[in-house]
């Protein structure tokens, strides 16, 4: 009988944030950034009543950013997600609005194109649609 490897490969699940929740991740990042400001200052005051969600000065020292946003996503009603998704979304949008894929893997700090197209850009449904609305334009030429 065969022994599993004690490097086998695990599947991990990416979430790609769709169009109608860009407006709320793009005001949750805008929130994220005052509160890094104010922590940055150590005006927790002020980063307190940034949150606003009920959280008080002492339950937020020890935080991480995504503990932080899923409060966030919670509070907005909307699926929790973490800031890397943020990561995903932005490439596999990027790549939709016609961006070269060598620049955004400079922009991403990738060293191979092989990390950028394979593991962040995603198919979506809305880009399965266009390609098969494309397909049937040009067939019909």
């Amino acid at each position: 009988m065969e022994r599993a490897s004690a490097r086998e490969r695990t599947v991990n699940i990416r979430h790609v944030i769709l169009p109608e929740m860009a407006a709320i991740a793009k005001n949750i990042l805008m929130r994220c950034r005052k509160l890094e400001a104010a922590k940055r200052s150590h005006n927790y005051r002020q980063y307190a009543l940034l949150l606003e969600t009920g959280l008080r000065t002492s339950e937020m020292i020890g935080l991480t950013w995504d503990s932080i946003l899923y409060k966030l996503c919670d509070e907005a009603g909307i699926g929790r997600f973490c800031m890397h998704a943020l990561r995903h979304t932005y490439t596999t949008r990027a790549i939709e609005a016609g961006m070269q894929p060598k620049v955004l893997q400079q922009l991403l700090g990738h060293a191979s194109i092989k990390t950028t197209m394979d593991r962040y850009v995603h198919v979506t449904d809305d880009s399965l649609t266009q390609a098969v609305l494309q397909f049937e334009l040009h067939r019909a030429i």
